[in-house]
């Protein structure tokens, strides 16, 4: 067996494929830089507006999403500054940075919000919002 990225190369058989045995790393990984946190020394307005609860809270994840992807701005605080659920629009106010990869940790890149089984549960005032995102 020979190594091959990084790992020993597989024998041909779906019996190792499956137990994985020969998986074995050729070197440890290099250790995780520590993470700077998200400094709020910026702020910016979001506003979005939608025909109902759901498609409000797409567009405004989605416009969340637009303005990382455009200006790189990394939200820490988050602050909804009014939501008029008459006609379904809503602003906030957020405190931030430009993300950096040299100062900030960096995971998983979130592609898109989609509508697939996105929940809103509302009580005692409070809600929770449960969205999947595309990576």
């Amino acid at each position: 067996m020979g190594t091959v990225g990084g790992l020993r190369s597989l024998p041909r058989c779906l019996r190792c494929l499956r137990c994985r045995q020969h998986l074995t790393p050729a070197a440890p990984p290099p250790p995780a830089r520590p993470a700077r946190q998200v400094d709020p020394a910026c702020d910016r307005t979001f506003a979005a507006e939608g025909h109902d609860l759901h498609s409000l809270v797409f567009a405004f994840l989605d416009e969340l999403l637009f303005d990382f992807n455009t200006s790189f701005f990394a939200a820490t605080q988050l602050t909804v500054t009014s939501l008029d659920r008459t006609a379904w629009r809503i602003t906030a106010a957020a405190r931030g940075e430009v993300f950096d990869r040299a100062r900030h940790e960096s995971g998983t890149e979130v592609k898109a919000i989609t509508y697939s089984a996105m929940q809103v549960v509302e009580g005692g005032g409070d809600a929770e919002v449960f969205v999947i995102v595309d990576i």
